[in-house]
């Protein structure tokens, strides 16, 4: 893919022989500030806990036919692929490591001379762009990741800890804002234990969460949709702690201890850096 080209619904634009051209980039999301004018009161009182709105990019295409009907049956095609009733990946050829979450609700108007049609498209995007790959998956040579991309070789190995004991580890989180409760729709962090223990204790960036019972197969505790299952069951009403905020992985080195007993079990950090 040209840096010039874009994917969407994993579909690159060279394969419509298109010529793009981008025309609007948001740099930065606009703010959703929650703050109160107060009388007599300099500036605002702000709560804190502001979040970001959609952003929008926007790209031009041109495209080509013999005629007026084969015209008109390429638009339709482009329109198929573009159409999502929800967001889609969206892939920049000069950012192939990175996807946002995308759609067009704005419909496109369509422009076209005897041979040639061109129209302009505005991406609505969530505000984040997401890394192609989770920490929690295993990366080869011959993957699809492009080189100078911040995600190194065997990833799945630097996120997965073997506990038979109270332990300290530490990862690190290339991406440049933290992911957890409070993330866009369609984000993941979840930590994976494999394994058995009677009692397990997991304490990250000041917040703790509490498993009280003894639990043998795979628990997953998931921070973006605040859930803790083991083997697909719903284990919430047995853990205590931080169980209103969950964790939340920070850009650059995190901490984990964990603690415990009867632990033999293997601890994997799965999550899809995100950036601004």
């Amino acid at each position: 893919m040209r840096i010039d080209e874009f994917s969407f619904k994993g579909i690159e634009s060279g394969i419509y022989h298109l010529i793009c051209q981008t025309t609007g980039r948001q740099l930065l999301p606009q703010m959703r500030s929650k703050t109160l004018t107060i009388n007599g009161k300099h500036g605002v009182y702000d709560f804190g806990n502001n979040d970001y709105a959609p952003i929008q990019h926007a790209k031009k295409i041109v495209y080509v036919g013999d005629d007026i009907n084969e015209l008109r049956n390429r638009a339709h095609q482009i329109a198929a692929w573009l159409h999502s009733t929800k967001h889609e990946p969206l892939i920049f050829g000069d950012e192939p490591d990175k996807f946002y979450q995308a759609r067009i609700p704005g419909g496109i108007n369509l422009q076209s001379l005897l041979k040639i049609g061109e129209c302009d498209i505005t991406f609505d995007c969530q505000p984040m762009a997401d890394c192609i790959v989770d920490t929690g998956e295993d990366i080869i040579l011959d993957s699809d990741l492009p080189l100078g991309s911040d995600i190194m070789l065997d990833t799945i190995d630097n996120y997965t800890f073997n506990v038979t004991g109270d332990t300290t580890v530490t990862f690190e989180n290339h991406g440049l804002i933290e992911t957890g409760l409070r993330s866009q729709e369609g984000s993941k962090f979840n930590i994976e234990i494999a394994g058995s223990f009677t009692t397990l204790s997991i304490t990250m960036n000041g917040k703790t969460i509490n498993y009280n019972e003894a639990a043998s197969g795979t628990v997953i505790i998931n921070n973006t949709n605040a859930t803790i299952e083991t083997n697909g069951i719903n284990k919430m009403p047995i853990c205590t702690g931080d169980l209103i905020d969950f964790f939340e992985v920070i850009p650059g080195e995190n901490e984990v201890i964990i603690t415990g007993t009867g632990l033999n079990c293997s601890v994997l950090f799965d999550f899809r850096q995100q950036y601004l």
